[in-house]
């Protein structure tokens, strides 16, 4: 399989404005937690995601003239794979919500990154060179202080203000993540496509379906009130619907297109952009701190796009 010079190149735009819908997704996706628990907020992504997917796939089809393509075996495991991960990173995600010890859950579970590149190598043994991993250390290293002074300014300083419930939710977020994200890579590889696009919504379609079908199936067998209230919300579920695989089709075809380690360091974009929307939009103060790990992030971004 073959991408061309400006599909290789793309994954940088699709990485970066992935990022940016993530924060509106799960921006919309918090409040949701107000009328349902963790699970049906997550089943909300796929059941109002998936006439999305369906019309984008669809689309896809019909403007590069082209079938639907052949599933295989690996393609079928992989997905499956990917999509139970994913539903188990965003069922404790969700929960994190619901946590007091929010900003120390979500601190720890940016470690997808580093737990991505750890997964990567032992289980599928990609390859990372060392200016990578270091690109990869700095720009988590900077995360971690940036949230580090958001915790502390909520008044959170103690050793058991850092290791408790929302501390192992958080990297338990990050772990099923990092699995899920590596498995969709797996995915769209496995077809052998050289159509990032189609490669990816083919993964998607798979996986937005069965995840759709069984989260409803166990909602229907264990808490029917959960649809109830699904039914009830179904205006902010759609836009969270909407958001979700718009976030995913990006996230999607970036893996595809180079190796997820890589892409999750970049999506930390997202935190740099979320400090300045804050400071120049919303006037809130910016403290040393802040600047500092911001000024990680960006050294080890900018040091990963010169290797990648």
């Amino acid at each position: 399989m073959e991408f061309s010079i400006w599909e290789i190149e793309a994954w940088i735009g699709f990485t970066l404005a992935a990022s940016v819908m993530q924060a509106v997704r799960t921006a919309g996706q918090k409040p949701l937690t107000l009328h349902m628990d963790a699970v049906g907020a997550t089943l909300v992504r796929y059941l109002f995601g998936l006439p999305f997917v369906l019309i984008y796939v669809t689309s896809l089809l019909k403007y590069f003239d082209v079938s639907f393509p052949t599933l295989n075996t690996e393609f079928w495991l992989s997905s499956i794979a990917a999509g139970l991960f994913q539903i188990a990173g965003t069922v404790c995600l969700v929960y994190l919500f619901s946590l007091r010890n929010f900003a120390v859950g979500t601190t720890y579970s940016k470690s997808e990154v580093f737990l991505t590149a750890l997964v990567a190598l032992i289980v599928f043994g990609e390859i990372i060179p060392i200016m990578g991993w270091v690109a990869i250390t700095i720009s988590v290293v900077g995360v971690l202080i940036i949230n580090a002074a958001r915790t502390k300014a909520a008044g959170m300083s103690s050793f058991e203000s850092y290791w408790n419930k929302a501390a192992a939710v958080g990297l338990s977020t990050g772990l099923c993540m990092a699995f899920s994200s590596l498995f969709i890579r797996k995915s769209g590889l496995s077809l052998g496509l050289d159509n990032a696009l189609l490669s990816a919504a083919t993964t998607l379609t798979a996986m937005v379906t069965m995840q759709a079908a069984g989260l409803l199936a166990y909602l229907g067998i264990r808490d029917r009130a959960q649809i109830v209230s699904i039914m009830r919300n179904w205006k902010p579920c759609l836009f969270v619907g909407l958001t979700s695989v718009t976030g995913s089709a990006l996230w999607f075809t970036a893996f595809t297109l180079q190796q997820v380690s890589y892409v999750k360091a970049l999506g930390l974009v997202e935190m740099v952009l979320v400090i300045l929307i804050t400071t120049f939009f919303f006037k809130e103060h910016i403290s040393r701190k802040e600047i500092a790990g911001m000024a990680l992030v960006t050294l080890g971004i900018i040091l990963l796009l010169t290797l990648a």
